[in-house]
Parts: structure tokens; sequence; C-alpha cells
């Protein structure tokens, strides 16, 4: 983040938090490099800088994953001339990619994960009718603000026709789920227990397929096998997934983000 942007985005968070102190990126910046974190009388706070109507999907799917008893961030918006960001208390836990990081035993992170499992059902559970469709709320427009931010306009296109294709499918297998569960986005405590997911951004209408595809892309990366969690997530649901198509899709997902990846490298040098 330039100079220019930070102090501008200082200054629109002291506008709104005129008490806040030691206004810095989180040690994880996030692809997108758009979070800021600051010292207030009420605690820490995360300042996530985003597209207006995406912002604004992101408050409504946190209070309906609340209401639904999915934990989230409580999420207000705030708008200070051409500048919008989200702000909610930050979480004094770890992501689960910095309890790896620190060594987390793989058996905690299997348990996390069979509560996640718990809480994805309850996601499958909720219609996409509750969000307002004027919003940004479907996988593939998701997609094209996130990687368009992140690489450039036209793989963002390229990226949300893609997705748009992946999720084709029945209307009764599409829900309001979250579609990127990795352990960057999952605060866990120390004995491994799920305790809140994190990035609205990624909450969207999609196809169960699609939203599980990503979830066990990330696990398997993580080393585990993928036959495995679909044994788990058979314990909490009854609906069959086809295990050879979310296997094709775990590894189209897997190539995809390291090719994104390498891009958004290559246009940062």
């Amino acid at each position: 983040m330039n100079i220019a942007l930070y102090n501008k985005r200082k200054n629109a968070i002291l506008s709104v938090c005129p008490d806040a102190t030691n206004i810095i990126a989180p040690a994880i910046k996030g692809a997108q490099n758009s979070m800021l974190t600051a010292k207030t009388a009420d605690g820490e706070v995360m300042f996530k800088f985003n597209d207006y109507e995406l912002a604004q999907k992101n408050v409504a799917v946190s209070k309906l994953y609340n209401m639904r008893g999915i934990p989230a961030p409580q999420i207000s918006l705030h708008t200070v001339g051409d500048i919008h960001f989200e702000m909610y208390k930050k979480f004094p836990q770890k992501t689960l990619f910095e309890a790896i990081q620190d060594g987390m035993p793989p058996e905690y992170i299997k348990q996390i994960y069979r509560e996640v499992l718990f809480y994805f059902e309850k996601m499958a559970n909720i219609s996409p009718a509750y969000i307002n469709s004027n919003l940004k709320n479907t996988a593939h427009e998701v997609a094209k603000v996130n990687v368009s931010n992140v690489n450039n306009k036209a793989i963002g296109t390229l990226c949300a026709a893609i997705v748009y294709l992946a999720n084709i499918s029945k209307q009764s297998d599409m829900a309001l789920f979250h579609s990127d569960i990795t352990p960057k986005n999952i605060i866990v405590s120390n004995d491994g227990h799920l305790v809140s997911f994190i990035d609205m951004d990624n909450v969207c209408v999609c196809s169960k397929k699609h939203a599980f595809s990503m979830m066990a892309a990330k696990y398997h990366e993580l080393g585990f096998d993928v036959e495995e969690l679909m044994s788990e997530y058979y314990k909490v649901s009854l609906e069959h997934l086809p295990a050879e198509s979310i296997k094709r899709r775990v590894s189209i997902a897997n190539l995809s983000k390291k090719l994104l990846w390498k891009h958004s490298v290559s246009k940062s040098k």
C-alpha cells in the first residue's frame, strides 16, 4: 500500500474513530491488501476497505450468519467521501493459518474442520432469497471484484466466467455458502476449536459442490485426504456429493490459485 493511499484510509478511520491509534496493516495482509487495524477505547478493531455493494452484502450476511448460529464478525459499514470500509472488533484468537504455523497438531486441525462441516451444513440451509439480489451476492460477482483488485480486470472477467460455469446447478443445490473456507479465514482457539469465520467477501450464493470443493482444496493442500473430509461431512448431512467431481474441482481450484498468485506476484514487481 503506497503512502498516499495509507494516509487517505487512515484519515477516513480517524473521522469515524477519533481515538484510534497504531493504525497499521495486519501481519497477514491478504492478497488484496485492503485491511488496516487500530487500537481504540473499545479494543482492537479491524477495518476492511471495499467495494460499496460488496460491503453492503458483507454486513447483511454477517447478520444473517449470526442469526442462524454461524459464528461471524459483527460488521458495521462506513463511508467517508469515496472511501467505503467495514469495521468490526478484532478476534483475540489466531487464525488457523497462524495456529498451523505455530505447530498446531494435526488432530486439532481435523477437529476444527469437523466443526467447520457442522456449520457448512447450516449454510446449506440458507436460501439465496434471504439476500438482496441487487447486491454483489453471487460467487462469480465476488470473484470478479476480488480477482480484478489483485490481478487485473481482464483476468477478473475471465475468472468470473469460469466461476459462473462452475456454479451451474439445480436451484436446490444453491445456498449462501462461505466459498473460501481456508485456514486464513477461520479463527480458532488454542485447544483446537472453531471460534469464527472471517472474510465475509466470500459468503455468496453458490452451489454446494463449488463451496465444498474450495474448502476441500485447502484441506488437501494441508496434506489431508479429501475423501476423509467427505466421510466426515456425511455424519452431519444426508446429501451425497459426487466424489470424482469434487476431486476434479479440487485439482482445478489449486491450480487456478497458484496461477493467480504467480500473476499477482509478477504484477507487484
